[in-house]
C-alpha cells in the first residue's frame, strides 16, 4: 500500500526529487518516511481485522466480487471524469484542484456509507435478512429451547 498508492519513500508535501544532490540525511529521512507509512498501514490493517467481525469465505468472495469490484470501477470512472473536467475547465493543479478532488471524495464516501449502505453491507451476518425473518428465527429458537428439557427427561 505504501509503495503503490502513497508515494513510497517520497516525503509528503515536498518536491524532494527536485532539491539538490544526494545526501545521507535525505536518504535516512526517506527510509524513515517509508517505514512510518508501512507501520501506519500495519496498524490500520490490524485495527480493522480486530474490530470488524470475521467473514466466512463465501461472504468475503461475495463482498469482493459483487460489491467492491463494481465500486472500485465506478470510483475510477468518476475520478477520471472529474480529472478530465478539471483539466478541460483550465483549473491549474494546486489548492483548488486538491480541494475539489477532496470534496468529491468526501461526497462519495457520504453517499456510500450514509445513503447506500444503511447497515446492509457493513453489518452482522444476519443483517441482510428481513427483520420479520430474524424474528421468526428467534421464535423457532425459543420453541427449540422449550423442547430440550422435555427431550432430556424422556431420555432418562
Amino acid at each position: 500500500m505504501a509503495t503503490l498508492f502513497f508515494g513510497g519513500w517520497d516525503v509528503p508535501f515536498t518536491a524532494r526529487d527536485n532539491i539538490g544532490p544526494f545526501s545521507k540525511w535525505l536518504s535516512l529521512l526517506s527510509i524513515g518516511i517509508f517505514l512510518a507509512k508501512i507501520l501506519f498501514f500495519l496498524f490500520v490493517f490490524m485495527w480493522i481485522r480486530w474490530t470488524l467481525p470475521r467473514f466466512r469465505y463465501d461472504q468475503l468472495m461475495s463482498l469482493g466480487w459483487k460489491f467492491m469490484l463494481p465500486l472500485a470501477l465506478t470510483y475510477i470512472v468518476i475520478i477520471a471524469a472529474v480529472l478530465l473536467g478539471l483539466s478541460a475547465s483550465g483549473i491549474p493543479e494546486g489548492a483548488w484542484w486538491t480541494a475539489i478532488l477532496g470534496s468529491i471524495n468526501i461526497a462519495l464516501v457520504i453517499i456510500l456509507f450514509a445513503i447506500l449502505d444503511r447497515g446492509r453491507i457493513i453489518s452482522p451476518a444476519y443483517g441482510r435478512m428481513h427483520p420479520k425473518e430474524v424474528e421468526r428465527l428467534k421464535q423457532v429458537e425459543k420453541q427449540l429451547e422449550k423442547r430440550r428439557p422435555v427431550a432430556a427427561e424422556a431420555g432418562r
